[in-house]
């Protein structure tokens, strides 16, 4: 039975702890602690850029428009990094709805 479980280190594991808490947090309407748990997942996987997305859509839910604004840019600069195209449209086409002094010029 052992040899159906694949082993993982203890980073993962808590990824996944953090994963299966935020999913609980977002069932019970309790934003504020789904942040917290994508900050912890975010300071495991810093280059994650769907993190920082996710992250930023909870800001927009609370009303944060710029803490969702940061982890949007955030999420755009590691999705070039890693040259994930549809990831990268997608933030910039989030970003032209924000107020203020465009990053992002078309």
């Amino acid at each position: 039975a052992a040899e159906l479980f694949a082993s993982a280190d203890a980073p993962t594991i808590a990824f996944r702890m953090l994963t299966n808490l935020k999913n609980t947090f977002l069932r019970r309407s309790a934003l504020h602690w789904a942040v917290e748990a994508l900050d912890g997942q975010i300071a495991l996987m810093p280059d994650y850029p769907t993190m920082y997305v996710e992250r930023g859509d909870l800001w927009l839910r609370l009303g944060d428009r710029s803490s969702a604004r940061t982890d949007f840019e955030t999420g755009l600069a590691k999705a070039e990094d890693l040259n994930a195209t549809a990831l990268v449209i997608e933030l910039k086409n989030r970003l032209t709805g924000f107020p203020g002094e465009p990053t992002i010029v078309h």
